[in-house]
């Protein structure tokens, strides 16, 4: 079950980040509210994947985005 609650914070994450990158979050959150948003994902990501049983989240870069993503 763990899986596939990570598997769905996974998308959130993905989805932010390609909101954030695209430039198409201006239409509907402020710079911070979205901040906090992929803050919040991340966070849950790091809950989810110890809970699945993986050993370390995604490594992330200054701005709080995983690199890869």
């Amino acid at each position: 079950m763990s899986r596939k609650w990570l598997a769905l914070a996974e998308r959130r994450f993905a989805h932010l980040v390609t909101l954030y990158r695209g430039g198409r979050w201006r239409p509907y959150y402020d710079a911070e509210r979205l901040a906090a948003l992929i803050r919040d994902s991340i966070e849950a990501l790091q809950r989810w994947k110890q809970l699945a049983g993986r050993k370390r989240a995604p490594a992330v870069d200054k701005n709080g985005l995983h690199p890869t993503a």
